[in-house]
């Protein structure tokens, strides 16, 4: 079959160029809404989790983000290995929580320091 397709295709780019280029910009489409949907929390379980993870954590908690960003600082500061990672980092997918979060998980156990 997946012979086939390709012969398919440069018929259909003879016979109508325009046709075949809509079919080409509709699977290039396709497979980009795969692939985000893959990345999402609606297409990942882990994603799912660490976001119901996040929204529960933060469930009635107002936070000062200025307070939050000056202690993450701090503690990134303290922590370059912390710092430097994908998750908990200062340029890590949980942004400026990364570091409070790290800590929670982790630093307290290890007996990081979280203050300023």
């Amino acid at each position: 079959m997946t012979g086939t397709m390709p012969r398919v295709l440069l018929r259909l780019r003879r016979a109508h160029p325009a046709l075949a280029l809509a079919w080409l910009a509709f699977a290039g489409s396709l497979a980009l809404f795969a692939l985000a949907a893959a990345r999402s929390p609606a297409g990942n379980s882990a994603l799912a989790e660490r976001d119901r993870e996040l929204r529960t954590l933060s469930a009635g908690v107002n936070i000062d983000m200025a307070g939050e960003e000056q202690l993450a600082r701090a503690y990134w500061a303290r922590y370059p290995d912390v710092a430097a990672d994908k998750v908990y980092g200062a340029g890590g997918r949980l942004g400026i929580m990364g570091a409070r979060e790290h800590y929670a998980k982790h630093g307290r156990r290890e007996g990081r320091v979280w203050e300023k």
